[in-house]
This record gives C-alpha cells, sequence and structure tokens, in this order.
C-alpha cells in the first residue's frame, strides 16, 4: 500500500490541522452556497416560463451534466495536482454565477442561460466534490480519515439544516441575493483551497498511464475487481436507493395527509440533528465497534425505524426516527469512506472515488419514483414495510460477506 507516500509527517489533531480545517472550511463554504440556490434556481426557471416541465429540466440537467462529469473528473484528478483542480473548479462557478447575477439584476434572465449555467455548475461540482475527498488523503494521516469524513458527513447535515432555509430568506428579500452569497461562498473556498500547505501533487503512477479516453473505466474495473471494494459499494449503491425512496414516501404520505410544508421542513430538520450528533459521536463508535458492526448497526437501526414510520403521522415523531437513522449512518458512511480510501492505491484514488459516487449516484434517483409506485399500489404502511424488508436484506448480506467481515479495522 503507497498510503505512506502521501501521510502527513506530523499527524496534529483535525481541530489543530491547517491544512484540513482550510479545506474542510471551503468545502463548507461552497456546499452552502449551493445548497442556498437549491430554491432559487427551480423559482428563477418557474419566473421565466410559464412551462413547469421545462422548469423541471434544470433538476435533469444538472444531474446529467453530474454524472456525465464524474468519471473524466476522476481520470484528472489522478493526473492534475489537486490545488488548481480545486481552484478551478470554484472560478468556474464564480463566472457563470456572477453572469446569472448580473442577468437578473438587469432583467434579462433566460431559461436556456439557467440550464446552461446549472449543467456547468453540476460539472464543476462533480469535480470539487471528488477533488475534496481525494485531497483528505494528503492533509490527515490514515488513522485519522474516519473522523476526517465523520466531520465531512456532519458539515452535510449542518448544510441541510441551514441552506435551504437561508436561501428561502434570502430569495424573499429579493431573487438575486442567494445568487450572490452563492457567489460569495466560492470565493471564500477557491481562497482556501489556494492557501493549504501541504503538496497535493498527483501520485506518481506504476507504469505508464494509458490515454485518458482508455482510463475513463479503470476506477470501475478497480472497484469490481477487489471484493471489499465490491462489497461495500453493492451495499452503499442499496442502502442509498432504500433510504432515497424512504425520503420521498415521507414526504408524499404527510402531504397526503394534510401536513404543510413547515412541518415537513421541521421534520427534516429534526431529522438532521440527528445527523450532527451521530457525526459528534462516530470518533468513540469507530473507536469501539469494527466496520463490519457499525454498518449492521445502521441498517437494523433503518429496519426499525421504516417500520415504525409507517405507523406515524406526526412529522417531529417521523422526523426523530428518521434523525435515528441519520445518527447510525454519518459513522457508518465515514468508515466506509475511510476504508475505501486507504484501501486504495494513491495513483488511482481520484479514478475509484468518481466511479464510486457515480454508481451511488445513479442508484438514489430509482428509490423515489420506486416508492411512488408502491404507494400508489398499496399505501404508505405496506410500502415503509417493503422499504424495511429490502434493508433488512441488505443488512443480513452486509453480516454475511466475508470480505467485509475479514476487514478488521481502518487499515485493514
Amino acid at each position: 500500500m503507497d498510503a505512506a507516500q502521501h501521510e502527513p509527517a506530523d499527524a496534529v489533531p483535525l481541530s489543530h490541522n491547517a491544512d484540513f480545517i482550510r479545506l474542510w472550511t471551503g468545502g463548507t463554504a461552497s456546499g452552502l452556497g449551493a445548497t442556498m440556490t437549491s430554491l432559487a434556481y427551480p423559482l428563477l426557471a418557474l419566473s421565466v416560463t410559464t412551462s413547469t416541465g421545462l422548469a423541471g429540466l434544470l433538476g435533469v440537467v444538472a444531474l446529467t451534466a453530474g454524472t456525465v462529469t464524474r468519471l473524466p473528473a476522476g481520470a484528472l484528478i489522478d493526473r492534475a495536482p489537486l490545488r488548481p483542480v480545486l481552484v478551478g473548479a470554484d472560478l468556474v462557478r464564480i463566472l457563470t454565477t456572477s453572469a446569472l447575477v448580473a442577468s437578473v439584476l438587469t432583467g434579462h434572465l433566460t431559461l436556456w442561460q439557467l440550464l446552461v449555467v446549472a449543467g456547468l455548475n453540476a460539472s464543476a461540482g462533480a469535480v470539487s466534490d471528488i477533488a475534496h475527498s481525494v485531497a483528505l488523503r494528503h492533509v490527515v494521516a490514515a488513522a485519522q480519515l474516519p473522523r476526517a469524513f465523520a466531520a465531512n458527513e456532519g458539515r452535510g447535515h449542518a448544510i441541510s439544516l441551514l441552506g435551504q432555509p437561508v436561501g428561502g430568506l434570502l430569495y424573499a428579500v429579493t431573487p438575486a441575493l442567494p445568487l450572490v452569497a452563492d457567489l460569495a461562498s466560492f470565493g471564500v473556498s477557491a481562497t482556501l483551497s489556494a492557501g493549504i500547505r501541504r503538496s497535493l501533487r498527483p501520485t506518481p503512477n506504476d507504469g505508464p498511464r494509458p490515454p485518458v479516453r482508455q482510463d475513463l473505466l479503470t476506477g470501475l474495473r478497480i472497484l469490481w475487481a477487489e471484493p471489499f471494494l465490491r462489497s461495500t459499494l453493492l451495499a452503499a449503491a442499496a442502502f442509498q436507493l432504500v433510504f432515497a425512496a424512504t425520503v420521498f414516501a415521507l414526504i408524499a404520505t404527510l402531504t397526503s395527509a394534510g401536513h404543510s410544508a413547515t412541518s415537513l421542513g421541521a421534520l427534516f430538520a429534526v431529522a438532521a440533528v440527528g445527523g450532527l450528533l451521530g457525526a459528534v459521536a462516530a470518533p468513540a463508535l469507530q473507536a469501539n465497534l469494527s466496520l463490519t458492526t457499525i454498518v449492521v448497526v445502521m441498517g437494523w437501526t433503518a429496519v426499525a425505524a421504516f417500520t415504525l414510520i409507517g405507523w406515524v403521522q406526526q412529522p417531529l415523531l417521523a422526523g426523530a426516527l428518521l434523525g435515528c437513522i441519520y445518527f447510525t449512518a454519518t459513522p457508518a458512511n465515514a468508515v466506509l469512506m475511510a476504508t475505501q480510501t486507504n484501501r486504495t492505491p494513491a495513483h488511482r484514488q481520484g479514478r475509484v472515488m468518481a466511479a464510486a459516487l457515480l454508481i451511488v449516484g445513479l442508484a438514489a434517483p430509482l428509490g423515489p419514483p420506486s416508492s411512488g409506485i408502491l404507494l400508489d399500489a398499496a399505501g404508505p404502511r405496506t410500502t415503509f414495510g417493503i422499504l424495511a424488508a429490502l434493508t433488512a436484506v441488505v443488512t443480513i448480506a452486509v453480516h454475511l460477506n466475508q470480505p467485509m467481515r475479514t476487514v478488521g479495522g481502518i487499515d485493514g
């Protein structure tokens, strides 16, 4: 394993690791900015077209652009110094968002401009996400990676808790304001990324690199060839599909029961608190439990919560149950990401990370239509019962999976 090539010589605590703090804070800024505009973009689209179908193209364009970009981004990140990649991704979004702000302020915004900006920003975001994950290996010691990824998971829950409400308030003041905040967030992220002192140069390859076009599928081939990576990827994709289905089913069920958007917002706020608490508890859990145990605990927690959610009509109680899942999912996701990172040769990290995010990202969109079909055919209680049963099957498979059981700790 060549992880030692990127091991920081002075493995200080994360709270005193200046480069980690820069990387984490930059990711927080750009993530918060992007989440604040996740409400502004569809509202702006609806303001320039009377067709909800055309406005809905925004989501399709962004999802397609991010998906198509991931594999080339992984190949790029394994070849290029990470610092200019991180800064460049932010600069692209600064330029596109600046143009959007100017159009909104002058009254010349068009749907096509929104679609182009959404696609470019999604592509730049895909590059940035992979580069941030790979950069962790450069600035954090291997033994600290579970905590670092847990901090990232907690950041995601905090952003989901604050981002959209703040974005909605800013939009209510003036439609350009969340875009200006987004623009500022990318400036902060670019500045902090440029200030990282640790070398972020790519690890030399163990032989001549194939042409980029031939190299695009390398990450997928590595994931499938390595039993542990293959097992964890399939489990993560299955969990992601079920969790996405559950969130949609919750929204649809409670909306049909007459609950307001405010109540649903409170539900997800309560759930996000569970994720934040999971990030706080993650170091203790990771220190005392094996990888398989952490994932299995998450799975059985989800089985119990899904079963109970089917009988719950109160949003806050449903949020508390969802929060229990997030509490266990945060350390599970972190330890899986850390183990994958340490078991992947450094010179292939970008391609493997990109492939993993691609597969898991493709699984998530299948969840909402699947749960929608189940709700129409069988109703809420049966739907959540089926989701609980599917989660139980995945959890049992993880428990019995030999490659995962043989991984004793973070270094395998």
